[in-house]
């Protein structure tokens, strides 16, 4: 007859309750703490981090269930925490790069720079953004073209983001004659500026002087415009004032060279004509 007493009260029996135990534990908190992490980070981070916390917690409490189990059932893991740390160091050096991009897709995360749907523009590379993954961010280009750019590059170098503000200033430059009454030009294209539909007027639009060029007097024009609007507020704004100015009478003026003949050069010339007129017969 097996007695009952002796295998409850055995070494490996005891190990056994031990394992379950820790087991079971190990089970709940690796179910329920991720959950209790959300819940806690629910409205203060990204849902991607949320989700990146979670795992973290989960990888870290089936860790240490996992390290309390082999500590109870006396194996020896000194040999494997070595073969373990050697195996992350090679690793380590092969996933640095990797790294480096999971680093800094959590503070573009945390950051927000830029959000999906917003036009960004990376060095020479200008396109709205598809999605932001953990390790690259997508791009779409205004030509169509696909462009992956690693997240570690988007922390490293500039970021323009054009569409982060509601509101964007936009501004042209337009010349006008060296004859021309500046005051004058300058109320017709305010003028213009407060009929474009597309134009704010609060900020208020307004001319200012720009330069002195070669054939006119240049002036910028800023108009303020709902970035939803821009190309088409940028096209209007053009049109109209065009307008305005031909309406006006105010010339604007093109690149004009004059050129000078000496009694010199005018000989050479007429010598070199007659030349080409002889031989031709």
């Amino acid at each position: 007859m097996v007695d009952i007493s002796s295998i409850v009260s055995s070494e490996w029996f005891i190990k056994a309750v031990k394992v379950v135990i820790i087991a079971i534990l190990g089970f709940i908190f690796a179910r329920y703490l991720p959950k209790l992490v959300r819940r806690v980070l629910e409205y203060r981070v990204d849902e991607k981090i949320r989700k990146i916390a979670q795992k973290f917690v989960l990888y870290i409490v089936v860790s240490v269930a996992v390290i309390i189990i082999l500590q109870t059932l006396e194996i020896e893991i000194s040999s494997i925490l070595a073969t373990a740390g050697l195996l992350s160091i090679a690793v380590g050096f092969a996933a640095q790069t990797t790294l480096s991009n999971l680093i800094s897709g959590l503070m573009i995360f945390s950051e927000r720079p830029f959000e999906i749907g917003d036009v960004i523009k990376v060095e020479d590379k200008l396109g709205v953004v598809q999605s932001i993954d953990i390790l690259s961010t997508k791009v779409k280009t205004f030509n169509n073209l696909f462009v992956r750019i690693p997240n570690s590059s988007l922390i490293e170098k500039m970021v323009t983001n054009y569409t982060k503000y509601p509101v964007r200033r936009l501004d042209i430059l337009v010349d006008v004659s060296y004859m021309t009454d500046l005051e004058r030009a300058k109320e017709v294209i305010e003028d213009a500026l407060r009929k474009c539909k597309t134009i704010l007027l609060e900020p208020r639009p307004f001319v200012a002087f720009e330069s002195f060029g070669e054939s006119g007097i240049t002036l910028r024009i800023f108009g303020w415009i709902d970035i939803n609007e821009y190309l088409a507020g940028l096209t209007e704004l053009a049109v109209e004032t065009k307008k305005a100015l031909d309406r006006e009478g105010i010339e604007i003026p093109f690149p004009q060279r004059v050129v000078r003949f000496t009694e010199e050069t005018e000989d050479s010339l007429r010598a070199y004509w007659m030349k080409k007129s002889t031989d031709n017969h």
